[in-house]
Formats: C-alpha cells, sequence, structure tokens
C-alpha cells in the first residue's frame, strides 16, 4: 500500500489497514479501498439465526428420543442395528453442535457509505477482538474527519 505524505496507518491487521484517510480492505480476491470521507457510520455487531438453532435442536431431540424409544422387531443388538445407531448418534451430535453454533452466531462489521451501499464483513468468533479494533479505529477516524 502506497502511504500520501501526510498519511499515517492508525491500525493494521488480517482485515486490512486504517489510516487517517482511508480503509484497505483486505479480501480473498485483492485488496479495495475506501475513503473515510464516503463513510458515514460504522458499527460491530453480533448476528445469529435462532430459528435455524430451534429446528436443529428439535430435529436433534426427535432422533434421539426415537433412537430412545425404538422398539422395532428387531434384534437390538443386531449389526446392522448397532450400525445405525451410531450414524444416528453422529447425527445427533451434529444436529446439536449446529444448533449451539447458529445460536451463538457471528460478528460483522458493518460500514455504511455515502450512496447508502453497505459493506458487510464477517468475523469469525476467533478472530473478534482484532475485528472490534479494526471497526474502532474506522470509527474514531470516520469521527475525526467529520466533527
Amino acid at each position: 500500500m502506497n502511504l500520501n505524505a501526510d498519511e499515517k496507518v492508525m491500525i493494521e491487521n488480517i482485515f486490512g489497514t486504517v489510516t487517517n484517510q482511508r480503509v484497505v480492505f483486505n479480501e480473498p480476491s485483492g485488496r479495495e479501498e475506501l475513503s473515510l470521507k464516503d463513510v458515514y457510520s460504522v458499527s460491530f455487531s453480533r448476528k445469529n439465526n435462532r430459528i435455524q438453532a430451534v429446528i436443529f435442536f428439535i430435529f436433534s431431540i426427535c432422533i434421539l428420543l426415537g433412537l430412545i424409544f425404538f422398539e422395532g422387531g428387531v434384534n437390538v443388538f443386531d449389526k446392522n442395528m448397532i450400525v445405525i445407531q451410531i450414524v444416528a448418534v453422529i447425527i445427533i451430535i451434529v444436529f446439536f453442535l449446529l444448533a449451539i453454533f447458529h445460536f451463538w452466531g457471528y460478528y460483522v462489521i458493518n460500514i455504511n457509505e455515502a450512496g447508502d451501499d453497505r459493506i458487510m464483513i464477517k468475523v469469525k468468533l476467533l478472530k473478534s477482538k482484532k475485528g472490534r479494533e479494526f471497526s474502532e479505529a474506522i470509527e474514531e477516524q470516520v469521527y475525526e474527519i467529520n466533527y
């Protein structure tokens, strides 16, 4: 990134670089620049999907109850039945973990710029501290430019 003579880097991390004049986003396809004069609001918030979490939780409970109360006419200790039970337990665990992940959610950085365009950056939970720092640096620079 080439800096102008009066440009200072405020923060640089995995999400990009914030200077006192612009924001440079690191994207999988390359880098994207945005002038801070065009940004009018920044937010760092958690998004989750509780409806999907409840659906996955209900599926896991239904499969668990079906496994517990299964009273088929076959021997429960039959080799084929054991394989079906193991697969059912794996499916229960996967659905339960999906329910937890959808309930917990993820963070996003929303950047609103002039012209009503919105840039949304998804932040993984393990990188939420760096995402919050990046968001706060942008917000601080926007405030300094506008006020």
